[in-house]
């Protein structure tokens, strides 16, 4: 009968390995995704950019309304004409898997073109809630503001 306990225990120790190793791999498949943002935004490809997103994600960005559905998104994320961004990098300083969700936080810096003057780089900070559709990962929330700029 002592058999059946270690079994037990085995098959925890395995179980949460497994886990450990899930989460490991979920969070560089998140991180994987922010950098396909960032360089789907360089491109100015606002198409990419929405299907990263759940069909009813919803984004908060700083003083506006949620903009909710991948196709209002995908306007958001379309630059008027003499706008560009150069640069786009994301930085998450935690990333916590929680079965079919994920959240993310960290830091963001921009830097972009409008009407032939360079701007930038501004910073900020993010929130992001991810949502497990089948094999992968899609933002189903995603929240931004500005940062303090750095000392001068």
């Amino acid at each position: 009968m002592k058999v059946f306990p270690v079994l037990v225990i085995g098959a925890i120790s395995v179980m949460s390995r497994l886990e450990g190793q899930t989460a490991v791999s979920d969070s560089a498949a998140i991180h994987a995704l922010a950098r396909q943002f960032s360089q789907a935004y360089v491109r100015g490809d606002a198409a990419a950019m929405a299907e990263l997103y759940t069909s009813d994600g919803v984004i908060f960005p700083e003083r506006s309304e949620a903009i909710t559905g991948r196709e209002a998104i995908r306007r958001y994320w379309t630059l008027p004409a003499g706008r560009r961004v150069t640069r786009h990098v994301i930085t998450p300083a935690h990333i916590r898997v929680d079965g079919r969700h994920a959240y993310d936080h960290g830091t963001f810096e921009i830097a972009g073109v409008r009407d032939g003057k360079s701007w930038g780089p501004s910073r900020g900070k993010y929130v992001v809630v991810w949502q497990r559709e089948g094999n992968s990962w899609r933002i189903h929330l995603d929240m931004w503001n500005s940062g303090p700029e750095p000392p001068s």
